[in-house]
């Protein structure tokens, strides 16, 4: 399993071009500024993707995750 911080790196900043060009529609005609996916199956492993890698930075790097309720 690999921990919070490697996830956002591998996924979320990785991908991030590639999630914000699917989620550009919703801010083009909606408004939306920002787009954040979470899924935690039956057996407990969470996965999320967003199109704020900015925010996924703070996310994990003030460790806001260890006060996640959903986590």
């Amino acid at each position: 399993m690999i921990s919070v911080e490697e996830y956002f790196k591998n996924y979320i900043i990785k991908c991030s071009d590639l999630i914000k060009s699917v989620t550009q529609p919703l801010r083009d005609h909606f408004g939306i500024n920002h787009v954040s996916y979470h899924r935690i199956d039956n057996e407990g492993r969470y996965a999320t993707l967003g199109d704020r890698p900015d925010w996924a930075e703070h996310y994990t790097s003030k460790q806001i995750f260890l006060r996640d309720p959903y986590l």
